[in-house]
């Protein structure tokens, strides 16, 4: 029950109306399996966009904005707006892997542009996504180290 719960939840509502099927064949007066298998014929006999179509357009949405503004060298605005996409994160491997080399590639052009905070938080955003990517993990810790001498260099001239 819990696949077709998960599938129902992320989009695949013919995997869960299946899986709700199968539930019920098993238990055929599981009432909750019949209700959740009915919303989802409702929902795919409405002729409606299931729930995962409209998480890829959005997702596909966001990154063209994002690249957009980093075009227009709106790098700012191009950060904001993939922040946002990594906080969301609810989306498909491939999408996924798409988002964290667009957040390694932006920013590196936001290192180049001195913007160190941002960059800082924009690779530490997709490593949360990806732990394992050496490439952002070796580039945070260089940017890091450059922050905390600049943080030195303040308070030598602060004191």
């Amino acid at each position: 029950m819990l696949s077709a719960r998960s599938k129902k939840q992320h989009g695949d509502l013919r995997g869960a109306e299946s899986d709700f099927k199968k539930a019920l064949e098993v238990y055929p007066k599981y009432f909750w399996a019949d209700r959740q298998q009915r919303e989802v014929q409702q929902t795919l006999s409405s002729g409606e966009p299931e729930p995962q179509d409209l998480a890829d357009r959005l997702f596909d949405s966001r990154l063209s904005q994002s690249r957009d503004a980093e075009a227009r060298g709106d790098l700012i605005e191009a950060s904001r707006l993939t922040s946002e996409m990594l906080d969301r994160a609810q989306v498909d491997p491939d999408s996924r892997s798409q988002l964290i080399e667009h957040s390694r590639l932006l920013g590196l052009k936001l290192f180049s542009e001195g913007e160190l905070t941002r960059t800082r938080d924009l690779w530490r955003e997709a490593l949360e996504l990806d732990p394992f990517n050496r490439k952002i993990r070796d580039y945070l810790e260089e940017v890091d180290q450059r922050l905390e001498t600049l943080e030195e260099i303040k308070s030598k001239d602060d004191g």
